[in-house]
C-alpha cells in the first residue's frame, strides 16, 4: 500500500482548512510561516497572531522527534499557547515529551483529529523574552518609551520596563510586520486554502520574488547592453573603413606606420 506522505505546506493548508472550518480563526487573521524566534536558531511553523499568539510545529509523518523538545522550549518564550500538529504515527511519542498544557491534533494525511486543547503558557522572565526579541524592536520599544540614552545599552534599558508592555509592545511590532504578508495570502484564497496560498505567508518567498526579479532585470539589461554595444562598434568600424577608402583606395586600414615598418625591416 503507498504512503501519502504529505508535504509541511500541505500539512500547513490541512490545519489551517481544518481550524477555519471550526472557526478556532476567523477569515483574515494575521498569519505568519516560519516567523523566526529564539534570535533564528528556531523557526515556528506556522504563528497565529491574534488575541492571543499561538504556535503550530508541525511533524510530518518522515520527521524525527529528537529535537521538538527544545522547539517547544523556545515557543514558551513568545507564544500564549501552542500546538504539535503532527502525523498520527508520533502520537505515542509527543505525548512522552510534552507537558499536558502543550496541544495535540494529529492527522493520517486526510483528516484531523482533536488530541489535547492547547493551555495557556506561563509568561517568560522579562530578561529571556528581551533575549529573544529582534534588535530593531528593542530599539523601537525604548524609543517609544522615552528611554533612548547613548550611555546605556538597549537591553539594560529595555529590562526597566514592565514584562506586560514589552510583551505588548512587541506583539504590536509583529503584528505590523506580517500583516501585508497576511493580507497577500488571504487574497490568493479562494474556497478552501491550498498548499500553493502558504508561501504568501513567509517573507522569504517575496525576498526570493525580489532577487529573481532583480536577475531577471539586471540580465535583459546587459543582453540590451551588448546589442547597442555591438551595433556601435559595427557603426564605428564601418565609418571608419568607408574614410579610408576615400583616402587609400589600396588599403581601407590606412598607411602602415612606420613604428611597424621599422620592425618588419629588422625582422628581414
Amino acid at each position: 500500500m503507498q504512503k501519502n506522505t504529505k508535504s509541511e505546506n500541505e500539512l500547513k493548508a490541512l490545519i489551517l482548512n481544518h481550524l477555519v472550518d471550526k472557526r478556532h480563526i476567523p477569515n483574515h487573521t494575521i498569519l505568519a510561516s516560519e516567523m523566526p524566534i529564539n534570535r533564528l536558531k528556531t523557526r515556528a511553523d506556522l504563528a497565529i497572531l491574534s488575541n492571543d499568539f499561538i504556535g503550530i510545529e508541525i511533524k510530518s509523518e518522515g520527521d524525527k522527534l529528537s529535537r521538538l523538545e527544545k522547539q517547544i522550549e523556545s515557543y514558551k518564550t513568545v507564544f500564549d499557547k501552542i500546538i504539535v500538529f503532527a502525523h498520527e504515527k508520533h502520537l505515542q511519542g509527543i505525548r512522552k515529551i510534552l507537558s499536558k498544557n502543550i496541544g495535540i491534533l494529529v492527522t493520517d494525511g486526510y483528516s484531523v483529529k482533536h488530541i489535547r486543547a492547547p493551555k495557556q503558557i506561563r509568561p517568560p522572565l522579562k530578561s529571556l523574552y528581551l533575549k529573544n526579541m529582534k534588535n530593531q524592536n528593542i530599539k523601537r520599544l525604548i524609543r517609544n518609551n522615552g528611554l533612548a540614552n547613548k550611555k546605556s545599552r538597549e537591553f539594560s534599558l529595555a529590562e526597566k520596563l514592565k514584562l506586560q508592555d514589552i510583551i505588548g509592545s512587541n506583539r504590536k511590532y509583529l503584528r505590523e510586520e506580517y500583516k501585508e504578508f497576511s493580507d497577500c495570502f488571504w487574497k490568493s484564497v479562494n474556497k478552501a486554502i491550498t498548499p500553493e496560498d502558504i508561501q504568501y505567508l513567509s517573507p522569504r518567498y517575496y525576498r526570493r520574488q525580489k532577487t529573481e526579479n532583480h536577475r531577471e532585470s539586471e540580465a535583459s539589461f546587459w543582453v540590451e547592453w551588448r546589442k547597442q554595444f555591438s551595433l556601435n562598434i559595427d557603426d564605428l568600424f564601418y565609418n571608419h573603413c568607408n574614410q579610408q577608402l576615400k583616402t587609400n583606395k589600396t588599403n581601407p586600414f590606412g598607411p602602415i606606420p612606420q613604428s611597424v615598418q621599422k620592425l618588419i625591416s629588422v625582422a628581414d
